[in-house]
């Protein structure tokens, strides 16, 4: 008797359970801060190719700003997703010594915009946490301007994104999600590594 009791409780309770796990959104719409380490690459574009960190005494900024993307989930485990980020540093100190004023710095603002687009590989089967992977390809945005004059100076290169992270679920509708990425740009035929953390919240739609 308690083998058969088992046995249908059993079949009441699991299959709710693996419905419940399985579930996956038909979208998710995903805003947060974001933090990046945007690199200037091995060698500056000036003759003859001194480091950045010879040149202007480093050769990466820390950023910050925003993220956000759309995900459409086709199935269970594959989707497509679009996303954009800026991010910021102002002011941005430079000494002017290696261009001959010795004891005179420059700020600038210096602002970068990534946008991408790709598949986007998601892992549904674990009740409250949702890791997933993507490659996305776009491109990157630099923009620098000198406060209180005239000077703009930006250009757009290609970029490649791979990375991928987490989502906590909080309810049906919405999780927590914690994002890392590599990021890859090609500006004055020279490549720029930058590396990508960003967090916030998911608003899931729909069901697959």
């Amino acid at each position: 008797m308690l083998r058969k009791l088992l046995f249908l409780s059993a079949l009441v309770l699991f299959p709710s359970l693996n419905v419940l796990a399985q579930e996956t959104p038909q979208w998710e719409i995903f805003g947060g801060y974001s933090y990046l380490r945007a690199g200037f690459g091995p060698t500056s574009p000036l003759s003859p190719s001194p480091s950045f960190d010879e040149l202007i005494g480093f050769s990466h900024i820390n950023t910050n700003g925003w993220h956000a993307s759309v995900t459409e989930n086709v199935n269970k485990w594959f989707g497509a997703t679009i996303e954009v980020s800026g991010h910021y540093k102002r002011p941005l100190s430079i000494d002017l010594t290696p261009f001959g004023f010795p004891g005179q710095t420059l700020n600038i603002n210096a602002s970068a915009y990534i946008a991408g687009g790709g598949p986007q590989f998601s892992y549904h089967r674990i009740e409250k946490v949702s890791p997933f992977a993507h490659v996305l390809f776009g491109a990157f945005h630099a923009r620098v301007n000198v406060p209180t004059t005239p000077v703009k100076i930006s250009d757009t290169t290609w970029a490649i994104i791979l990375g991928g992270g987490v989502d906590m679920r909080l309810s049906r509708y919405l999780a927590v999600r914690a994002q890392a990425d590599y990021i890859r740009s090609h500006f004055s035929d020279l490549g720029q590594n930058h590396f990508r953390v960003s967090g916030g919240l998911v608003y899931r739609i729909g069901q697959r």
